[in-house]
């Protein structure tokens, strides 16, 4: 049906990334796959559990900071290759996890990740970040035509959503104009390969570079109420809402560094994304460690990334942004631009905004009191199936239940089966936490 849909259509009908092969990397190479094929083989008869992360062929894919953040406790995971800290063990705690499906020994300390970057302030490192550069004379015009939102001024980040010509999300990324030609384009790690594809197979002759910088620029993002406060002690260039206002950018010294720096975060704080030469960043990460210290700056890993983004509702591509769905079900209507030029899947979309939803995403509290939502889990109404999870956390600092999914457009009241057992779940009209983003704006 899927390969039926793509002849006829143009595209499958369906999210089909877990079978595309853009979901590999360069690092998937012979002997990797012979390594992680024998891993396979190896567990064929064996149970493996949704927070478990497997060994063999690890690590390959590590930031200049990899051992400063093992030596500080950190738990990693990998994801497109690349290693990258799921939580922090306290001094004193081994940085390790059981294999449960229930709730596991990392939950008090994302806790404690969480409490301090609401209090206080937070690094979370994003090299791992699919960064993509596309410049030349003619790489607005271009762009513009890729995207569904207008492209941002010089020294301005925007959120451009991408489109399937069928008005199926396709990508979800922030662009920054870093010059009148060069865009810097940064998205999920796994996603890298399948967005500069889908840019190259829809050049039309244009004066256009595409490059991936992943491995040239490292990250680490600063949040929380005191991260201004930070940072300011290493740069002499004012950081004041005034002069730097959400969602720009900046090309400023951070200690004696050069550096892109965003003022954007996923956690619903005040924070910054600040982007180095690799060379760069071990010096950057120890002076912001250093004036930090004053301040409650404490590491935090994915997990409590994760629960921070699900009490503002922010959903995330791959989970919460699929082929699955289009940009009216998912909300996008400040991202969409009809008022400016074609883009691809603007006809397509047009349409769905104009025509009645059936569904869309939707916020959701759960009350299930130990059992943690992971996504998938199927959601049911009036005793029928009518959604599924598409990603869930515990918000440490609200302490709620939450999850994200496509409801049905009408009622309130639901039910979500958790580990075999259904509980009451009900929908949210606002995030629980900051509701106004007054914290991510100030």
């Amino acid at each position: 049906m899927v390969v039926a849909n793509w002849i006829i259509d143009g595209e499958p009908g369906m999210d089909v990334f877990a079978m595309d092969v853009a979901r590999f990397g360069a690092h998937n190479n012979r002997a990797f796959t012979l390594e992680k094929t024998t891993e396979n083989y190896r567990r064929r008869f064996t149970m493996t559990f949704p927070n478990e992360e497997l060994p063999t062929a690890r690590p390959l894919k590590t930031s200049p900071i990899y051992p400063h953040l093992k030596s500080e406790g950190a738990l990693f995971g990998v994801a497109f290759g690349w290693e990258y800290p799921l939580w922090f063990a306290p001094k004193g705690t081994e940085p390790k996890e059981e294999p449960t499906y229930r709730r596991s020994n990392a939950f008090p300390h994302v806790a404690a990740e969480v409490k301090s970057v609401r209090e206080h302030v937070g690094i979370w490192e994003t090299s791992s970040y699919g960064k993509i550069e596309v410049s030349g004379a003619d790489a607005a015009s271009f762009l513009d035509r890729i995207v569904s939102n207008k492209l941002p001024a010089l020294g301005r980040t925007v959120l451009c959503p991408m489109l399937s010509p069928n008005g199926a999300i396709f990508g979800d990324l922030t662009v920054t104009r870093t010059k009148e030609d060069t865009f810097l384009m940064i998205g999920s790690g796994g996603a890298e390969v399948y967005y500069t594809r889908w840019l190259h197979a829809n050049l039309k002759g244009e004066r256009v570079t595409i490059r991936s910088v992943t491995n040239d620029f490292s990250g680490l993002s600063l949040t929380g109420p005191k991260a201004r406060d930070v940072l300011q002690q290493l740069t002499a260039t004012d950081l004041s809402h005034a002069t730097f206002p959400f969602l720009h950018a900046r090309q400023i010294h951070v200690g004696l560094a050069d550096a892109l720096v965003i003022r954007a975060s996923f956690t619903g704080e005040l924070g910054y994304e600040i982007y180095v030469a690799s060379h760069n960043l071990i010096h950057v990460y120890e002076r912001l460690r250093s004036a930090g210290a004053d301040h409650g700056l404490k590491l935090f890993g994915v997990r409590a990334l994760h629960s921070m983004r699900m009490e503002k509702g922010y959903g995330s591509w791959g989970r919460d942004f699929t082929a699955d769905y289009n940009a009216a079900e998912a909300d996008w209507g400040r991202f969409v631009k009809f008022d400016k030029g074609d883009f691809i899947g603007r006809a397509a979309a047009e349409k769905q905004f104009k025509e009645p939803l059936t569904r869309k995403i939707s916020l959701i509290e759960v009350a299930a009191k130990d059992l943690d939502i992971m996504g998938a889990e199927p959601i049911f109404a009036g005793g029928k199936a009518v959604a599924r999870v598409t990603s869930g956390y515990f918000g440490h600092s609200t302490g709620k239940q939450l999850a994200l999914a496509y409801l049905p457009m009408s009622g309130d009241s639901f039910e979500i089966e958790v580990m075999g057992k259904r509980v009451a779940a009900s929908r949210l009209k606002e995030a629980p936490f900051d509701p106004t983003s007054s914290s991510l704006r100030s």
